[in-house]
């Protein structure tokens, strides 16, 4: 700036030519982000961009979002390798205790001990945590290990409602003690192995199926079912009441062996069949003797394919009688007593041991 100091001073100022300044010019540069090289998705927020974009010496402040005015330069690499895991940090304080939640619901279980082979119905609840009642017994919560022979023991579970009562479910058997199996009814499934004995015999009541194979080491057969009697009874004693028929045993092989084969090393029989008022052995096929024993009080109609009414007994001896022929074809009789005509008299063979013998006869 400068000073007046004199008239002269005033003179120079007013005659010298003033300095203007030209009025000032204001330059933005701009900053824009995308997603690629061509701006795309360009956006003024670098969240989720890769690429930045430049506009300098622009005269507005406000950016433009047109991609060509930028010039576009990638500023996020690829995702480093993760670093090492840090320090654990020290352990934050306790949060607040939360509210106690609602009592949950308990379990109970009540026993009733008495004599009934029936599992005793529907329980009644009481008021409260209390044992139920029914006509079974008196229940308890409290279960015992004596009992005496013919005594059952049932329980029945249930769950208790604090405040409330106890829901219970249906009773079961629990435990029970007897003095032989006679006095329990059970379906025993399938029984793979083990022995059936008993002093007084073992009696099977409805109907029993016996399958698979057994090798009797003492005799050498197999056999479905095996049974060795020691003493003087039967191995097996079998009874049909049923009115309406069927068997009593009924035996089937599909193989080469026996349906059923008896051995008696004693007295006994190897098979016996009673029947007082019917058929006590019946048998449909043939039947093999291996033994030239007679049978006693053996009364069959047929005899090696022949029929009884053809045979004769003399003495001791038995005699095989059968049509020779009609007299008038081989030899005519002339008797004077004969008790018909020359035509109708026939020659009969009886063969006494290996010897025929010729008898004449009339019809």
């Amino acid at each position: 700036m400068a000073v007046i100091k004199n008239a002269i001073d005033v003179a120079l100022q007013a005659t010298s030519p003033r300095f203007v300044a030209p009025a000032a010019t204001i330059n933005y540069t701009w900053v824009m982000y995308a997603t690629s090289a061509t701006g795309t998705g360009i956006n003024s927020s670098p969240t989720g961009m890769s690429y930045i974009g430049i506009a300098a010496n622009k005269l507005t402040a406000t950016p433009s979002v047109t991609p060509s005015d930028y010039t576009w330069s990638l500023f996020q690499g690829p995702t480093g390798a993760t670093g090492a895991t840090g320090a654990t940090g020290t352990t934050g304080a306790t949060g607040a205790t939360g509210t106690t939640g609602a009592t949950g619901q308990s379990s109970r279980r009540a026993y009733v001990v008495n004599t009934s082979a029936t599992v005793p119905g529907a329980v009644t609840a009481g008021a409260g945590d209390v044992v139920p009642t029914s006509g079974a017994g008196t229940w308890s919560f409290t279960t015992t290990s004596t009992l005496t022979a013919g005594q059952y023991m049932y329980q029945v579970d249930g769950l208790f409602t604090a405040g409330g009562n106890i829901t219970w479910g249906n009773p079961y058997l629990s435990n029970l003690k007897i003095g032989s199996l006679s006095a329990l009814a059970a379906d025993l499934g399938t029984v793979t192995t083990g022995n059936l004995t008993g002093s007084a015999g073992i009696q099977i009541t409805g109907q029993s199926l016996f399958t698979g194979l057994n090798l009797d080491a003492t005799n050498g057969y197999w056999s479905a079912l095996t049974v060795n009697q020691a003493g003087s009874g039967n191995g097996i004693t079998a009874t049909n009441s049923y009115a309406a028929g069927g068997n009593a045993i009924l035996a089937r092989h599909t193989g080469n062996g026996n349906a059923i084969g008896g051995t008696a090393l004693g007295a006994g029989y190897g098979v016996e069949a009673q029947n007082p008022s019917n058929y006590a052995l019946d048998v449909n096929g043939k039947m093999s003797i291996s033994n030239n024993t007679m049978v006693v009080n053996l009364n069959a109609n047929y005899l090696n394919g022949i029929n009884s009414q053809g045979f004769i007994q003399t003495g001791g001896v038995q005699a095989n009688m059968t049509a020779y022929g009609v007299g008038g074809a081989i030899a005519t009789a002339v008797l004077t007593n004969k008790p018909g005509f020359n035509s109708s008299n026939q020659w009969l063979t009886l063969n006494l041991n290996g010897v025929d013998y010729y008898l004449l006869i009339w019809t």
